[in-house]
């Protein structure tokens, strides 16, 4: 009887006093202490949203759409007015990358370009669905973190094919990405600190950016060129095709043009 009256005792003191605030706490001693006691949830990291925490998003051209990308890697559209789940363009991954940068094409008003941790920028195909923003249904079911579930499931429910398909391969993780103008080039920023300029037809590599670690202490600051951190932000010129600027971990922006070169060159340091 004694031995039952301090399991309860030991419950109860864990509903009262685990918080978010000693979670490491709950880490260090779960073998110990709570290994045997029933399955419940003691701390939840996602809040609002089982897609995981929202690492990216961009309006449609119209306004009508929100394409919202996760860190669990899916990807998501939602009516612009309301908030509604309309379509899981890109479902789940296991093990999750988030989406860091989304990026709508300039001339197809249908397809959008996200970047992905494991290396691959996905061309988003997105369905024609018809939702009104200034005189949405009365009936229609407000984003509340309490109904998102029922929101994905009714309007959310992943197909047998996703709308999202590889259109650019690496190795490295991308985390930024930019169209120009004219919608030729296609310029991603990596986590191992290069940018690579790519033809948007043939998708092969035009020009690379980038400097090897180990010369960075040979080259005093104010002449390097190139970016020696993650680039996590990168934006190209809405009228000048060859403009783009970019930002990145090592406290830097650079302001750069892309030169016109061969298939076979590059602009590697």
């Amino acid at each position: 009887m004694e031995i039952f009256f301090l399991l309860d005792i030991r419950r109860d003191w864990f509903r009262r006093n685990i918080t978010r605030q000693n979670v490491s706490w709950v880490k260090e001693n779960h073998g110990k202490f709570i290994r045997s006691t029933p399955n419940e949830i003691l701390y939840n990291r996602w809040f609002g949203s089982e897609m995981g925490p929202i690492t990216s998003l961009t309006f449609s051209r119209n306004g009508y759409y929100i394409i919202v990308g996760h860190a669990s890697g899916a990807i998501q559209m939602r009516h612009g007015s309301t908030g509604v789940v309309l379509c899981t363009l890109r479902n789940i991954q296991f093990p999750p990358k988030p989406i860091y940068a989304l990026e709508y094409s300039r001339f197809e008003e249908r397809v959008c370009y996200a970047a992905c941790t494991d290396g691959a920028v996905y061309r988003i195909d997105i369905p024609n669905l018809v939702a009104s923003t200034e005189d949405p249904p009365q009936y229609c079911i407000r984003a509340d973190p309490a109904l998102e579930y029922l929101n994905t499931q009714y309007y959310g429910a992943p197909g047998i094919s996703s709308a999202a398909a590889p259109f650019i391969t690496h190795r490295s993780a991308a985390l930024s990405l930019g169209l120009s103008a004219d919608e030729a080039k296609f310029i991603v920023g990596y986590a191992d600190s290069s940018i690579k300029v790519y033809d948007i037809e043939t998708q092969e590599v035009e020009t690379t950016y980038k400097v090897h670690k180990l010369r960075l202490q040979f080259i005093p600051k104010k002449l390097q060129r190139m970016h020696a951190g993650q680039v996590c932000a990168l934006r190209c010129h809405d009228e000048r095709p060859r403009v783009f600027a970019s930002a990145a971990w090592d406290n830097t922006l650079r302001y750069m043009s892309v030169v016109l070169a061969f298939k076979s060159s590059s602009d590697q340091i």
